[in-house]
């Protein structure tokens, strides 16, 4: 029997204090589709325009060529802290289980019988399970899933906050991890690999892991090789280590298994943030993971960053996908293809580029992937990357963030 390692959450609060919460009120971050044409959907929400990923992937003009929401019927299993599901941007994004839901024989809501009405062996877990405290409480208390979850679906046109990558989705939520006395979030691997089970058996389309460790786990690799065999994409975080995943590895991440997907964080400046790790063999491409702007505990808003952030972006648009392709497999595939290649990602990462939701709609749909030009880098950047090149240094070794 291996270890019960203590696995660690790639995910911090960014140095930038410019969050909101209800009313605005400050507080630190650290609490006929092919007819149609890709162009950018302007939602209502307050905030988007602080959410520079969206714009950087071209999610914004992906949307219209897919109505905007993506699918109800796609699951995202968030393996994490919890979801703070009374928030306003997330309290509406939340899966039911259908088996806790609805009337039992007596006629009292499943949600709270008492009963575990699927004799799945856990008592009303109709949001999901939390399987830190072993109960169906599944809210947040450190901000980290909570924050995942807003990236992957938040409720968008709402007036209020951020709009995330699939709106449509629904949140699994499967609560694991907590923050130790430092501050660090955490969890130990049995509770993980319960988690992981918890989702397998629920049909969870694609699953959210923006956590890591250094062993290898048979058992959790199993569990992945079973997701994969009913359909179940598995994104995961490349890691915070700043080092070569090639060399030292980070699991899941170096699971060599079709349905894993590998995620390094970018920055605004489009290069590598600084924390990330990377490797050519084992990260597949990079996502906006520096200084994102999502939903925290409480009603509020901040900035966090690491791979975690940039995992449930990719997740994200992989629901987007899930409820027009028949296999995970295909969703990394056409990801993967159609990933923006930039000079910066070259050798660093699988694609040597960065994710595009639009070209990946546009594929799905048949509309033109010309059309999905992402938002430029900040002037600073290009103006940078010029200079660069006229000193003859190599761009894509070149740290401009």
């Amino acid at each position: 029997a291996q270890v019960d390692s203590l696995v660690y959450a790639f995910g911090e609060a960014s140095s930038e204090e410019d969050s909101q919460g209800p009313g605005g009120a400050s507080r630190a971050a650290g609490a006929s589709a092919a007819a149609r044409a890709p162009h950018l959907i302007n939602t209502n929400d307050k905030y988007l325009f602080k959410v520079w990923g969206l714009r950087r992937s071209a999610a914004t003009s992906g949307w219209a060529l897919n109505n905007g929401t993506g699918s109800k019927r796609t699951v995202v299993a968030v393996i994490d802290s919890g979801i703070d599901y009374w928030h306003e941007d997330l309290q509406n994004q939340i899966w039911e289980n259908p088996g806790e839901t609805g009337k039992d024989r007596s006629g009292y809501d499943k949600r709270f019988n008492g009963i575990d009405d699927d004799n799945n062996g856990f008592i009303d877990d109709w949001r999901g399970w939390n399987f830190r405290e072993e109960n169906n409480d599944v809210m947040d208390r450190d901000g980290h899933g909570t924050h995942c979850a807003g990236t992957i679906g938040a409720e968008a046109d709402n007036r209020v906050g951020i709009a995330g990558a699939s709106w449509g989705a629904r949140l699994m939520v499967l609560r694991c991890f907590g923050a130790d006395e430092t501050g660090k979030v955490t969890a130990p691997m049995s509770l993980i690999l319960k988690a992981v089970r918890y989702a397998v058996n629920k049909n969870a389309a694609i699953m959210s892991n923006s956590w890591g460790v250094k062993d290898h786990y048979y058992m959790l690799e199993t569990l992945i090789k079973e997701a994969n065999q009913k359909n179940q994409l598995f994104v995961v975080a490349a890691g915070n280590d700043r080092t070569n995943n090639d060399v030292t590895p980070t699991y899941p991440c170096n699971y060599r298994l079709p349905n894993v997907l590998c995620v390094a964080a970018s920055t605004e400046d489009e290069d590598l943030a600084g924390c990330t790790n990377y490797g050519p063999k084992s990260v597949h491409l990079a996502a906006p993971g520096k200084d994102v702007f999502s939903t925290l505990p409480g009603g509020y808003y901040g900035y966090m960053s690491g791979t975690s952030m940039a995992t449930p972006l990719v997740a994200g648009a992989a629901a987007l996908l899930a409820d027009k392709i028949g296999t995970a497999q295909e969703i990394k595939k056409i990801l993967l293809q159609t990933a923006d290649r930039r000079a910066p990602y070259a050798l660093r990462v699988g694609v040597g580029g960065r994710l595009n939701v639009c070209r990946a709609l546009a594929r799905v749909h048949g509309a033109d992937e010309a059309a999905c030009v992402s938002a430029a880098p900040p002037r600073r950047a290009a103006f940078v990357g010029l200079l660069i090149a006229m000193a003859g240094l190599p761009l894509a070794g070149a740290r401009l963030a």
